[in-house]
């Protein structure tokens, strides 16, 4: 499974958005997102069977299609009450010719300064 970029640390209740750029595996060749629907799914060990979180395309606005650049926007509500620490992360690209690629990563949650 690909990897995902190192994800920046993202303070418990606060909004993360996350730009990212999907590309093949030559890891050179953008991915055209026309058509293209996502998933997002964080758990506390990549092993674990119950997820945390889960958001699906509406979570995703695509910036740029041809060169495979997106957005992901998590809203505070997502982390708020959820404890800080490492998070394993994936994404789920679905084509519009129905080809499915999926990356994986971590997504360090922080203690919130100021909660």
């Amino acid at each position: 499974m690909p990897v995902l970029p190192t994800l920046k640390p993202l303070p418990c209740g606060d909004t993360g958005t996350f730009a990212l750029t999907f590309q093949r595996a030559d890891a050179v060749t953008p991915i055209n997102l026309t058509g293209a629907t996502f998933k997002f799914g964080m758990k506390k060990a990549a092993a674990d069977t119950t997820f945390i979180l889960q958001k699906t395309s509406s979570a995703f606005t695509v910036t740029d299609a041809p060169n495979g650049k997106a957005t992901l926007v998590l809203p505070p509500t997502d982390t708020t009450g959820v404890q800080p620490g490492p998070y394993a992360v994936d994404v789920v690209l679905i084509e519009a010719d129905g080809t499915e690629t999926s990356w994986a990563g971590t997504l360090p949650l922080a203690d919130h300064p100021s909660r």
